[in-house]
């Protein structure tokens, strides 16, 4: 869970989607989705425009294999991989 680049609400995943809610955790509002074959989230990392996110994707918790970062724009539903 991080705080939005505004400070007006804040983001998490859950079951492969990325969703936003604000300050106090209530009007939870999915914002993305992954398809199908991606890893879970691990981090989320807001770009101070606040249209997009930096998302870290691995299968272990560790990072040491497996992980893809994503670019995710949240104005047009969706990511590009920076793998």
């Amino acid at each position: 869970m991080v705080p939005s680049a505004d400070g007006g609400s804040i983001l998490y995943s859950r079951t492969g989607g990325i969703f936003r809610a604000n300050r106090s955790g209530l009007g939870e509002e999915e914002v993305f989705r992954f398809g199908a074959g991606v890893n879970p989230v691990r981090r989320i990392l807001p770009f101070p425009d606040g249209n997009r996110l930096l998302v870290v994707c691995a299968d272990t918790v560790t990072f040491l294999e497996g992980g893809e970062a994503y670019e995710v724009d949240l104005s047009k539903r969706a990511s590009v991989d920076w793998d």
